[in-house]
Formats: structure tokens, sequence, C-alpha cells
């Protein structure tokens, strides 16, 4: 099998329509040689830098949102980019270019970790620091090929310097899971508590991943594998002392629950909720565009590609969390004189604020303003007072959290009392943190353990209820529900494209890479 030299792996990554920047590429070279790099400390700090600009790649479009739309969270609805609207109705086509994007770049990734770890331990310089970039390089090892076996399925796994999938047949999915496992047992070891490199902290806080960040990874992991395809009931007690040696040392990791009020306000969003995650500087081209046109309403300059589905809306327990979760109002535009009317200099043009459901809202459904407000755009910050977006407020420099500590005592929660057949103190205490951050009363007492997991369940998808990447849709799978939660959709939604099964557990494998390689095949769930 031919290798692909990691000059030419770096050209191809780091000029592809950006180039790296902000602490992405502070210490790029101009040229790198194969036979000679790397060699020293120095060299493996180079070679962060094109496995942060994958990641910032993968991560900087909304496109994977509508990866998570077969979820009873958000809908779709005649969106401007339409694939999202395939999404929701279980009509996605193996010749999407948002599949091929997310299939190949994740293998990008992996390509650029496997010469990290190929490389690390013939290097000279300071040892711990060696050791950090290996670290981190298998924790996105893991990343990335726990994205492709939650949502694909069974999957090529190249491990090696130069081996890619374009010629491999596909591991099983008990393969890889046990090679996320020792990958991120793997980072648990190498990389630090904390990070201290100037360029990987802001603030105080790590902006790589650190050994928390592997450990949460790994409890979620663990919990994942509890469920479908594997339902592996052994992996909850892994999953809880996994979650448990986090929260236990919370305070060494700098981690912690923000205000509820504020858990989304502000342009960097990192704080102490950010266990793993990606900071953007869209000056420098590293911008995001989760945030703020696509889940906006098209009243106030948005693309409107996602929103709230009804009844999910409706079922969401009223509180705080609710208001800082959702939109629930719409600027109409209106003539001038219009009672109630006000003007907006940016969209140059009156207004009226009518409720989400009134007939003359143009999709009469609530939206998610996680994402849309307090963030930074041209500089700037978006508010509630002036919230039109312009045609230039396409992308941001808002940061993005990967997996928040919420995750991780959600996860304890659950693994805790099924590991032991009931919750005890610490898995309430776990729970209660979030719901009590949330606004809501702590759980009753003495709950069996199916009543505790269905309240983990609810209260994961209220938290993380979006584009976030600890999705609805990760736990619907994980559960067998996705078609129970699809036969709950209010008349509004899209009518779906055929009732799900477990074919549609799995993103089917793009087309392209199918006619590269004749050994991948879709797979169907069952």
């Amino acid at each position: 099998m031919k290798k692909l030299s990691y000059s030419l792996l770096l050209l191809i990554v780091c000029f592809t329509t950006f180039s790296c920047s902000g602490y992405l590429d502070e210490h790029s070279k101009d040229s790198m040689n194969a036979s000679t790099y790397p060699k020293t400390d120095a060299d493996m700090v180079t070679a962060m830098s094109p496995m942060w600009w994958v990641t910032m790649k993968f991560t900087s479009g909304d496109d994977p949102t509508f990866f998570f739309l077969g979820a009873d969270d958000a809908t779709s609805n005649v969106p401007a980019n339409t694939y999202f609207r395939d999404g929701d109705i279980f009509n996605i086509s193996d010749g999407l270019s948002q599949i091929t994007y997310d299939w190949q770049l994740p293998y990008k990734g992996i390509q650029i970790s496997n010469f990290i770890i190929a490389h690390y331990a013939d290097c000279t310089g300071d040892q711990n620091l060696i050791n950090n970039c290996a670290g981190q390089a298998y924790f996105m090892r893991a990343w990335w090929y726990y994205w492709l076996i939650k949502f694909f399925g069974p999957c090529p796994m190249p491990l090696k310097e130069g081996e890619t999938d374009a010629e491999m047949t596909q591991s099983s999915v008990e393969d890889v899971y046990a090679q996320i496992i020792s990958d991120l047992q793997k980072a648990e070891e190498l990389m630090p508590a904390k990070q201290t490199r100037s360029e990987w902290v802001y603030n105080g806080m790590s902006l790589v991943p650190t050994q928390g960040s592997a450990k949460s990874l790994l409890a979620s992991v663990y919990l994942q594998m509890t469920g479908w395809p594997l339902k592996d009931e052994s992996k909850y007690a892994l999953a809880a002392a996994k979650a448990k040696e986090v929260i236990d040392n919370e305070s060494t990791y700098g981690y912690g629950l923000v205000d509820i009020n504020k858990l989304w306000d502000g342009i960097d969003m990192w704080d102490e909720e950010t266990v793993f995650g990606h900071a953007y500087n869209w000056k420098t081209g590293d911008y995001t565009m989760r945030t703020p046109k696509a889940g906006a309403p098209i009243e106030e300059g948005g693309w409107a590609c996602y929103m709230a589905e009804i009844n999910f809306f409706k079922n969401f327990p009223e509180g705080p969390r609710k208001k800082v979760t959702f939109q629930t109002d719409i600027w109409v535009p209106v003539s001038k004189g219009t009672e109630g009317a006000f003007y907006n200099e940016r969209a140059n043009a009156w207004f009226i604020d009518v409720p989400w459901d009134d007939p003359r809202t143009e999709k009469q459904h609530p939206y998610f303003c996680k994402q849309r407000f307090g963030s930074e755009t041209r500089g700037g910050s978006l508010s509630w007072e002036d919230r039109y977006l312009d045609g230039s407020m396409w992308r941001s420099g808002r940061s993005q959290r990967f997996i928040r500590y919420a995750e991780v005592l959600l996860v304890y929660a659950e693994a805790e009392c099924m590991a032991k057949g009931g919750p005890d103190a610490s898995a309430y205490a776990a729970i209660n943190r979030v719901r009590e951050r949330a606004g809501l009363e702590d759980l009753t007492a003495g709950m069996s353990a199916s009543d505790f997991q269905t309240a983990c369940f609810n209260e994961r998808g209220w938290e993380f209820a979006g584009n976030e990447y600890c999705s609805r849709w990760a736990d619907l799978l994980r559960f067998e529900k996705v078609e129970s939660a699809n036969s709950n959709r209010d008349s509004r939604e899209y009518i779906l494209n055929h009732t799900p099964t477990k074919a549609d557990y799995y993103l089917p494998i793009p087309a392209y890479d199918k006619n590269m390689n004749p050994n991948l095949h879709d797979n169907t769930g069952e």
C-alpha cells in the first residue's frame, strides 16, 4: 500500500479552502521533508497544527447538524439547503456531498493522528511535551472513530502511517470500539491534567484535550456501548467509574457548571463547562457557520435550515433552561405605522414581535437560540435588542463545546444507577446538579432503575437539545427509539419519506468512496 508523505498530507489539509490560523499554526514550518521530520519536540508541536485544522474544518460548517435531524428535537421545513429536510424525513442519499465530507474529513484526521503516533517515540527533547502531543493524537483518533462508528457503523480502521480507508475492508463495531477504548486509555496516560503551553491555553483553561477530556470521552463511549447495537451492559460500571474519576477531580481539571443565564452568553464560551471543544477566530479565517444564520428565522435574516420540533418544545419543562434554549418570538416585517411596530436600522425595515406560532411567521416553529445570541459577528456582539442578520453575518468566531461538563454528570448518573440496579445518593446528586442549574426540582427519591434511567434520558434530551455534539440522535440510537420518536410529529412538520427502521440507524457510506473501494458497503443496522 502506498504511503502518503506527511509533507504532501500537510499541503492537502492546510491549503484546501483555508489556511491554518491562530493557535493552530504558531509553530508552522515553511517546508517539511518527510525523510527528516519529525525529530524533536518542536517538530511534534508543529505536527499538531494540521490535526487541529481538520477538527476546525469538520466543525466549521453546520452540515453535521443534518445528520441529527432524524431525532425528535430538531426539524427542517423547506430550508435554503434541502439536505436538512432530507435528513429530517429519512431521505438521505449516498451521493450527498455532506455525506462524503463527513466521512472523508475524519479519515484525514485519522491519517494525521497515525503519523504522529508512529513517530513520537523517536523524537528527542522535552519528553513530557512529546508525550502530550501523542496523547492528543490518540484522543483525536478515538474521537474520529467514535463519530464514524456511531453514525456510519462498521468502517475501515487504518491504524498505521500511510494506511488509508481506500483499500481496506470494514472493521466490526466491536473492533472499532475496542480501538477507541485503547486509544483513550493511552491518551489518559500521556496527556496532563491541564495544558500549560501558552498557545494551548486561554484564560487559564486548556484549548486542547487533557487527561480529563480523555476520561470524559471514554465514559461517554462506555455508555454508548451499553445500548444498540452492542447492548453490552457490563460497560455501565466502567462508564460510571470513569465519569466518577472526572467528577471527583473536577477542581483539578477546572470543570464545573456555568450559570444557566451565562451558559450561551458571550463570544468565547470557553469556560469551566468546556471539557473539549474548539476556539474559533473568525478574524484569521478560523470561523464557524454553526452560528448565527443557519438556525435563525428567515424574517430576521436567517436561513431557517433547522428549528425546534413543536412537540419536543411543548414537552420541554418550563424554566430558565427553556428560555435560553429556544427563541419563542419572531420579528415579522410590517408597514411603518402598524400598531406596535419598531424600526431596525440594520434591516432598514419595520417589524412587530409575534409568538412563534403566529400565522404571519413563515415557519410557525420555535427556534434554538443557543448558538445565536451573544456571538461574535464582524467583531461585535449580536444581542436580543438588535438581532437582525444582514448578508455578511453568515459566520462567527464563537467557540464550540463538543463535550460539556453537564454530559459527564449525566453519564455518571445513568451509568451508576444501571450498574447497581438502582440510583444511589451519588447518582441523584449528579443529575440534580444539572436539574437545579436548569431551574427544576430535584428528582423524587426512591425511583426504580428503569424510571431513573428514563429521567436521565429525558434530561440529556433537554440539556443538549438542538445541534450540540452530545446529540439526541445518539441517544435515540442507543435506546432504539428512532421509530417511536418519529411517530410523535406535529402535523406542521414535514411528512416522513417512509417510516424509519433499523436500516435508517446508520448513514449511507458515500457513493464516491464505495466506487473507489469495492470492499465498502452500506450498513443495514440489523
